[in-house]
């Protein structure tokens, strides 16, 4: 983040509860209620020598990416989840794992929170107040950013775009507005 150029970049809008700081995966675990035997059932069939086919794929990922909607037990989150899984692309899993492991060297580094408090570029943070994900994760990332503004979505968990995309459009409209002058 630091070293970019101001007159280049007006601002940074950063949405979803991602910060610096490292947090347990395993959130998501007790937002599956039901879902979640099967959720583990698919990943160990995935783990097993010929892994799982395309649909139980599909079905891993949507019963996963259920999780991160408001109320994560209900049927909209699975809705939303199979509409994001429509057309189902797969998952690049080399290319997650290496995100993965690049994520973990970095957050909570020296090296990343000197970086944000290096930015001169302000930076909008949106997230949702039922995000799954711990708080302090995005705390983190807003005290660690010099010009930062925040804005939580009543009602929205990881996904505020779409579980309250006209809350975030505001807001990100506005934002916006206000770095062009």
């Amino acid at each position: 983040m630091g070293g970019e150029d101001v007159g280049r970049t007006g601002g940074r809008v950063v949405a979803a509860g991602d910060g610096v700081r490292l947090w347990a995966v395993r959130q998501g675990d007790a937002a599956l209620g039901v879902r979640l035997p099967r959720l583990r059932e698919l990943w160990a069939r995935g783990a097993l020598e010929g892994g799982r086919g395309a649909a139980e794929e599909r079905e891993a990922c949507v019963l996963q990416w259920s999780a991160d909607f408001v109320p994560p037990a209900g049927p909209r989150a699975l809705a939303e989840a199979e509409r994001m899984a429509t057309p189902f692309l797969g998952v690049n899993a080399e290319a997650n794992a290496a995100l993965v492991a690049e994520e973990g060297r970095e957050l909570g580094s020296v090296g990343l929170r000197g970086e944000c408090a290096e930015s001169h570029v302000p930076v909008l943070v949106v997230d949702g107040e039922s995000d799954i994900r711990p708080r302090t994760a995005v705390d983190s990332l807003v005290a660690a950013l010099p010009r930062v503004e925040r804005v939580v979505l009543a009602g929205a968990g990881h996904l505020p775009w779409s579980e309250a995309p006209e809350e975030f459009g505001e807001a990100v409209t506005g934002f916006l507005d206000g770095v062009r002058g």
